[in-house]
């Protein structure tokens, strides 16, 4: 990535911005959930852990997707972002799927 692409610097911020929100959004409602017994705090934080999921293959995504094109993969990385996407829909669906 070059010092140049703000746009893909400022979404790489986002996203750990989100992660280390969602971390301890968790990592809270998860400690507290379990104390007080309560299974709506806890899935709640459940919730929360599924968000970093979510928020690190978006990370990951973005930042294989700026690399620059090899012998391999001679059109670039940015169909990655794709996939990520993918990934993440496929997460929030299965969190929807009732038991």
């Amino acid at each position: 990535m070059e010092l140049s692409d703000s746009g893909a610097l400022t979404g790489r911020r986002v996203a750990l911005a989100s992660i280390a929100a969602s971390a301890l959004l968790a990592t809270i409602n998860i400690i507290v959930g379990l104390l007080t017994k309560s299974s709506s705090v806890l899935a709640t934080g459940v919730e929360f852990a599924g968000d970093v999921l979510a928020s690190s293959i978006v990370l990951l995504g973005m930042i294989v997707a700026v690399k620059p094109p090899d012998s391999d993969h001679p059109y670039g990385h940015g169909r990655i972002e794709t996939l990520a996407a993918f990934v993440v829909g496929l997460i929030l669906a299965a969190g929807g799927v009732p038991k």
